[in-house]
């Protein structure tokens, strides 16, 4: 699934189909859908976090693209649900201080 949203966000900023020009919806927007920008950057970050903790990094994974709850993904990992909430707690952390804009001067 992470691949399919990928590609998706890469084609849709390609000339072809508008590449920089922003898609203007009306009505409200789910909290769920993501731009495709924020989607590429979301993935360079994953990438990142892989290389440096590749567990926790699987866990983001399932628990973002596949929609497992931590449990769940713990169970498809074959490790302890406590585990899982370490991997789950310490990634939410590092991806926030990754994806945060540092403060302007």
């Amino acid at each position: 699934m992470r691949r399919i949203l990928i590609e998706s966000a890469r084609r849709k900023q390609r000339d072809k189909r508008g590449g920089d020009r922003h898609r203007v919806r009306l009505g409200d927007r789910p909290a769920t859908e993501r731009s495709p920008e924020d989607l590429l950057v979301l993935d360079d970050a994953l990438e990142k976090l892989a290389a440096e903790d590749p567990a926790a990094a699987d866990v983001v994974k399932l628990r973002l693209y596949g929609g497992f709850s931590v449990e769940e993904a713990a169970d498809a990992l074959a490790i302890s649900r406590a585990q899982a909430y370490r991997h789950w707690k310490y990634a939410r952390a590092w991806l926030r201080c990754t994806l945060e804009e540092p403060p302007p001067p």
